[in-house]
């Protein structure tokens, strides 16, 4: 798994060119995609009409101060883009609904998917056995976490327990939080790791490199993404955890699941997941069947 996923690593480094990560974590809606051609097909699917509502719109929640490949506001404009946006606009198609991004904070998701604010997550977020006790996923990705230095002067780390005694920048809400809390539980405990917890990646990158932090944990995916883009300002290292599948959130037993994912295996089967994967240069991290609540056991 590591071994092969480093490989899709290197392949995106490659493949991407860096694209502005603009916005905050602020509460920004990003407009409505016209999704079907045809508005009876919504109907015709009862369950998702049920789990969402009746006016035709799938809430989509996102951080869009996660960046690319993932999801970010389109330099200069109020658009959403990105790997997470395409995947909902295409399943919003399949539902026959029209699709409206919601821009919040991660660590206010699951928040607002439970108070109905929003009807669906799509946010890189990975599906843990923590999290399914409040969501359900449709898993669409295999992905993990990773870790971030500054091009020079960095330390030398490898795994969770060479970051112990470190100040380490971590995403409010994120599964790199509740992994590096876990490691000063265990391998950590006599010198714990220093968790600074952010509200987006962009103030734990900004932490890291003014030397706030040594090491910033994320997706390793964004950070060689990021890594090449600014060679000599960062630096992708040490292994992959975590690793896992990301899912598509939603309410918790509200019959939402079954209909997410039929739509996304249609998304599959009609090879438009394929193509939004490879502009992204995720093909490899991809996956044959549209699975619900198949993640970690972590």
């Amino acid at each position: 798994m590591t071994k092969r996923f480093l490989t899709v690593l290197s392949a995106l480094a490659t493949s991407l060119v860096l694209a502005a990560c603009g916005g905050g974590g602020g509460d920004t809606s990003a407009g409505t995609t016209e999704a079907a051609a045809d508005p009876s097909a919504a109907a015709t699917n009862a369950e998702g009409g049920a789990a969402f509502g009746d006016d035709g719109v799938l809430q989509v929640g996102t951080d869009a101060t996660i960046g690319l490949p993932w999801t970010s506001l389109a330099e200069g404009q109020s658009e959403i883009e990105g790997l997470d946006p395409d995947i909902a606009t295409a399943v919003a198609e399949e539902l026959g609904m029209e699709v409206e991004f919601v821009n919040v904070g991660f660590d206010t998701l699951i928040p607002g998917l439970e108070s109905q604010r929003i009807d669906m997550i799509a946010s890189a977020m990975l599906d843990t056995e923590v999290r399914r006790e409040q969501v359900d996923f449709v898993d669409y990705l295999v992905t993990g976490s990773g870790m971030l230095v500054r091009a020079e002067g960095a330390p030398d780390v490898n795994v969770l327990a060479d970051l112990c005694g470190l100040p380490v920048a971590v995403l409010r809400g994120s599964a790199e939080e509740a992994a590096a809390q876990e490691t000063n539980e265990g391998d950590c405990s006599d010198d714990p790791i220093d968790v600074q917890v952010f509200p987006s990646f962009a103030n734990a990158t900004t932490a890291l490199q003014s030397g706030r932090v040594e090491v910033a944990l994320g997706d390793p995916a964004q950070w060689a993404y990021l890594a090449n883009a600014q060679p000599d300002v960062f630096k992708a290292v040490g292994e992959v955890f975590n690793a896992g599948k990301v899912g598509l959130g939603v309410r918790k037993d509200s019959g939402a699941a079954q209909s997410i994912r039929d739509a996304l295996q249609a998304v599959i089967d009609s090879g438009r997941y394929e193509e939004i994967l490879s502009e992204y240069g995720l093909n490899d991290n991809g996956v044959e069947e549209a699975t619900i609540n198949d993640g970690t056991s972590e």
